[in-house]
């Protein structure tokens, strides 16, 4: 629908709303490009693998012929994947061209399990919480606090390049 209006659509983060076939997956349903995971939110926050031990995580995009191109990022092994997203969307806004409408929806996997953040964001966390407090807790409050940093930074650069207000 967007795209039909001239809209520039990109799906970032996670993926539920089905990828068994073709059909289901983002660009299929009418964004332009895909980066993330189709699988389940049970994946590792750095290797990008599930429980299962299959590695998922893609960028995904229509070919010229219409064809669904499906690239494996295995490039991104160790990188967290709330700063592979936040990222994404920073390029995103960098390289489009403000003239024209553009609409992304980012999903991040945080604050699922398995619950992991970067140590200098769990380490934000050790000294003003009581030593009692549960590793869980700190964990998801790294994780959230990754959310918050990135959204700004993302706010901040849709100011810069004056898409805020869009």
């Amino acid at each position: 629908m967007l795209s039909r209006q001239g809209y520039s659509t990109h799906a970032i983060g996670k993926w539920h709303l089905g990828f068994h076939t073709e059909q289901h997956l983002p660009v299929r349903r009418g964004f332009d490009t895909f980066l993330g995971f189709v699988s389940s939110c049970d994946q590792d926050h750095f290797q990008h693998r599930t429980k299962s031990g299959g590695y998922d995580l893609r960028l995904q995009y229509l070919g010229a012929e219409d064809e669904v191109k499906d690239e494996v990022l295995h490039d991104m092994k160790g990188v967290y994947n709330a700063d592979i997203f936040t990222n994404r969307t920073l390029d995103l806004i960098k390289s489009h061209n403000p003239s024209e409408p553009f609409y992304t929806y980012l999903a991040y996997a945080n604050v699922h399990s398995p619950l992991q953040a970067p140590q200098e964001a769990y380490d934000l966390y050790t000294g003003h919480l009581s030593e009692n407090t549960p590793h869980e807790r700190k964990l998801v409050a790294a994780m959230a606090s990754i959310v918050d940093e990135g959204v700004g930074r993302i706010v901040a650069e849709l100011k810069k390049t004056g898409l805020y207000d869009n």
